[in-house]
């Protein structure tokens, strides 16, 4: 009898916890309630940040609540099929976490956080390091308004603590940063991150900085606008950049893929250099418009292959501005002015700065006759020089956007359609087997900030 009951006894102290659900509630909570129901709700987040969590728990604010007692500070990691999910409850507005030196703190690992507003940060909104954290997801938040990036994932240059895997998906991320140094989301020696769908409105830098040994992280189908416009001391800023700045430290980042992006009026589309160093990033079937600066890659940076991407800049600027270098073709660039090209020289035609450079013998400098571009419709005319026109760059690049929905755009494979990949960020669905006619644009891709 003994042994069963030892034998038992062991087992029941091996069972894992069981998860559960906790409430929070600004207005009607209190702080020595239980917590697991509406009607029990906890009150403040300082609360929720005394509480050991377990994997599989949920940890529920009410809709149209503010919090400004302390930040989300997550201390707990739960697993790969059980993760600990911060979200919202109820109707109204977004529960938001406000004026605090941060919005959320990730310290660990298998986190979800869904449908915030993140705002006011003395410093960051978001931001994860000083541990080891992997596959966090932060996703439909709304993350404004603070005082430096909006975002920030950083790595320890030692290794002490790695910092990657974590996903930012559908998310709008508008108006941080107080001087170019701040973005939209700042990844310093942090890799293999996913950021995706997501709206980068007027942040001060850049939309998306990879920077300092940041390798093979995705960006794709993201919508960035207005960005790198707010600091009039320091001339850059805009949609994406590459670079590493601690030359002997850190290395230039590598392996990175830029693709199905639309950048409508940033400063710069794209920004790569930093030291001399070779690397493999590609950026590809992205369309960059009306920026001050189209591409710049300097520094004598070498930062991989640049394909099948609409490049039309102002009149007054440089669509391309390259003092490295980059594999570059099937790229449609301009339009046409007198040195719109600067390959170490500046150049009035394409094809003077291919001969020169031996780039881009596939490339156009052709209108790409977007639909709309006025009102945020990068979708192609029936007749547009980019359809048929790009390289096939194999599965990894073949889903672009499909123009027939609204932002978020879904996705069509590139091979599908017609007989060749197109330029640019989105699939022209009207040809290929289905016949001809015009994709319907999609609607909606102005950023709203609340």
């Amino acid at each position: 009898m003994v042994r069963y009951i030892v034998m038992f006894l062991a087992l029941f102290i091996t069972l894992p916890a069981l998860a559960s659900t906790y409430y929070v509630d600004c207005n009607a909570g209190s702080d020595s309630n239980a917590g697991t129901s509406i009607t029990a709700a906890w009150r403040t987040v300082g609360k929720v940040n005394s509480v050991s969590f377990v994997p599989g728990d949920n940890i529920l604010f009410n809709k149209g609540c503010t919090w400004t007692d302390a930040y989300i500070s997550t201390s707990q990691s739960g697993t790969a099929g059980s993760p600990i999910t911060y979200s919202s409850y109820g109707t109204g507005a977004q529960p938001t976490i406000s004026g605090q030196t941060y919005g959320v703190y990730i310290h660990s690992s298998y986190v979800v956080i869904d449908d915030f507003h993140l705002t006011l940060a003395g410093e960051m909104n978001v931001i994860a390091g000083n541990a080891n954290i992997s596959h966090v997801t932060v996703q439909n938040c709304l993350i404004d308004h603070a005082t430096k990036s909006g975002i920030f994932l950083y790595g320890n240059a030692s290794g002490n603590y790695t910092v990657g895997y974590l996903t930012f998906r559908n998310n709008t991320i508008s108006h941080n940063g107080s001087t170019a140094d701040d973005h939209g989301i700042y990844i310093d020696n942090s890799s293999n991150n996913l950021v995706e769908s997501n709206t980068w409105d007027s942040n001060i830098g850049y939309g998306v900085q990879i920077q300092d040994s940041s390798d093979n992280n995705v960006v794709r189908y993201n919508y960035l606008t207005n960005n790198g416009w707010g600091d009039s001391a320091h001339q850059w800023g805009g949609a994406i950049t590459i670079y590493n700045n601690q030359v002997g430290t850190f290395h230039l980042p590598t392996g990175n893929q830029i693709y199905a992006n639309v950048s409508n009026g940033d400063r710069y589309g794209m920004l790569a250099g930093g030291n001399s160093a070779t690397a493999s990033n590609t950026v590809a079937n992205n369309t960059f418009y009306g920026n001050q600066y189209g591409v710049v890659v300097h520094d004598g940076a070498n930062f991989g292959t640049f394909k099948n991407n609409i490049v039309w800049g102002s009149s007054t600027s440089y669509a391309l501005y390259v003092t490295g270098s980059f594999t570059s073709d099937n790229n449609i660039v301009g339009p046409v002015h007198s040195g719109f090209i600067y390959w170490n020289a500046s150049y009035s035609t394409l094809a003077a700065y291919s001969a020169a450079a031996g780039n881009d013998s596939h490339s156009k400098e052709s209108d790409p006759l977007f639909v709309a571009p006025a009102s945020a419709n990068f979708t192609l005319q029936s007749n547009s020089p980019a359809i048929d026109q790009g390289a096939n760059l194999g599965t990894t690049y073949q889903m672009d956007l499909n123009p027939t929905g609204a932002f978020p755009w879904s996705t069509a494979n590139e091979s599908s359609y017609g007989s060749a990949w197109e330029i640019g960020a989105f699939v022209y669905v009207g040809g290929g087997s289905a016949g001809g006619g015009s994709p319907d644009p999609p609607t909606g891709l102005t950023a709203i900030v609340q």
